[in-house]
């Protein structure tokens, strides 16, 4: 009997080193998985991280796009509104030309008793004198009459006539 006690104490104390060395390698195999759980997390949070930092940077760029691209858009929709009031302006000008020429044809058939075309001829030919006469001063290239004869365009020689001498041969002109 002691020596099945003996046994039996032995055999106890083997167990319990047994069951002590398992419970050892069982804390380690669960403190190598909390460590691989935790480093997956680790990565997935690494990850997660990278790809909130690549859309806001994404957010930012597209919101910077959207912000040049509605710059643009109201600098076109001022330029069209521009070119708008440009567009009025000249057409006022050229009902207000026609209406002046209109005037001015009246004008020659009432002072001359002629018809409209003769009044038109009559026109043109003032006209065609009014380049010709700016076109005789010396130094004069070219002349041209617009707006109804109420301007004349002249072009010179450069090398004939300088800044100060085109002062005074517009003033001759005139």
């Amino acid at each position: 009997m002691l020596e099945a006690e003996a046994v039996l104490a032995k055999a106890r104390t083997d167990a319990e080193i047994i069951i002590h060395d398992g419970r050892l390698a069982a804390g380690e195999d669960v403190r190598k998985l909390r460590l691989e759980a935790d480093q997956a997390l680790a990565a997935r949070r690494a990850e997660r991280l990278a790809q909130e930092q690549r859309l806001a940077e994404r957010e930012t760029l597209i919101n910077s796009q959207l912000a040049r691209v509605l710059e643009a858009e109201k600098r076109l929709n001022e330029q069209e509104d521009a070119l708008c009031q440009r567009a009025g302006a000249i057409e006022s000008q050229q009902r207000e030309l026609a209406e002046l020429t209109r005037q001015e044809l009246e004008q020659l058939q009432k002072l001359g008793g002629l018809t409209e075309t003769q009044a038109r001829t009559e026109f043109l030919k003032r006209v065609e004198d009014l380049e010709k006469i700016a076109g005789d001063f010396p130094g004069v290239e070219k002349t041209f009459a617009v707006q109804a004869g109420r301007e004349l365009r002249v072009f010179v020689h450069p090398e004939q006539i300088g800044d100060d001498e085109a002062f005074v041969l517009a003033r001759n002109i005139a």
